[in-house]
């Protein structure tokens, strides 16, 4: 079926997904009882107007940054698919799947960095958040070594599995797993540092506004890269440059001394544990 294929099945994936996630939903609704009728809510203070505003400055800054990287991604895709010929756009394709796993990966410990960093800042305990960040950014930085490994190594047979009757799509497929390989130990402190950002509750309109810019400059670098050497490693060139550029802004803002690290201003955030 192609394309058509691929596309009704992600569909009936994530038609399952959300029939799952609303069944979960309404078992735990029917186990709590028949709803009640909620009393009428007193009109709001200004703290609860402040904590409105806040919470759609948020949800506009999550959505920008959203839509600015999956822009980039399409605007690099539709590059790769419009001036380079079939054997280079599927291997440029596999390889990108195979990437994603351990991308996808990436966000384990990025949870776990989010969650626990912003348990330690709520309760005014900043070195300590400070040294869980230093243990994950050190693990993290081993993973990404590790896998970069593992895909410079499986790049020659899975090239070959992936392309068994074409030995020229298998050796751009070798050479692109090479270049995952490089960007791979760029997603695990990026995804990291985000998402502490993200956790402590300080950065969205700046990752927001970073993300913007990085995507732009990106964009315009992938379309003179691919236009000057048109070939999937160009592609890979930019990848490779949005991750720098990403894991560049996070880990300053991370590590401002002038901040406070975490995003914190240092007076801001003795006011806030003073207040707490």
């Amino acid at each position: 079926f192609g394309v058509a294929g691929a596309a009704a099945a992600t569909g009936l994936s994530q038609l399952a997904a959300s029939a799952s996630l609303l069944r979960e939903l309404a078992r735990k609704r029917s186990a709590e009882g028949p709803a009640r009728a909620a009393p009428r809510a007193p009109r709001r203070t200004d703290e609860e107007r402040a904590a409105a505003r806040k919470l759609l400055t948020t949800s506009l800054a999550t959505l920008t940054r959203s839509t600015a990287q999956l822009g980039c991604w399409v605007f690099i895709a539709s590059e790769v698919s419009r001036r380079l010929g079939p054997a280079a756009i599927a291997a440029h394709g596999v390889v990108l799947k195979v990437w994603l796993l351990f991308v996808l990966a990436a966000e384990a410990p990025a949870v776990a960095g989010q969650v626990l960093c912003a348990r330690h800042v709520s309760t005014g305990q900043l070195p300590r958040a400070r040294r869980v960040l230093r243990d994950l950014a050190r693990k993290t930085a081993a993973a990404g070594a590790a896998t970069a490994a593992a895909l410079v190594l499986a790049a020659g047979p899975a090239a070959r599995g992936f392309f068994p009757a074409d030995p020229a799509a298998a050796a751009g497929c070798a050479r692109l797993f090479r270049w995952a390989a490089v960007c791979v130990p760029l997603v695990w402190p990026n995804a990291l540092f985000e998402a502490v950002l993200l956790g402590a509750g300080r950065s969205y309109k700046f990752l927001a506004l970073a993300t913007v810019t990085n995507c732009l400059v990106v964009s315009a670098t992938a379309r003179f890269l691919i236009g000057a050497r048109p070939l999937p490693s160009s592609a890979w060139q930019a990848i490779a440059l949005f991750f720098v550029l990403r894991s560049s802004c996070a880990a300053t803002r991370l590590f401002a001394t002038k901040r406070g690290g975490l995003g914190f201003d240092r007076r801001e955030f003795r006011r806030r544990v003073v207040s707490s």
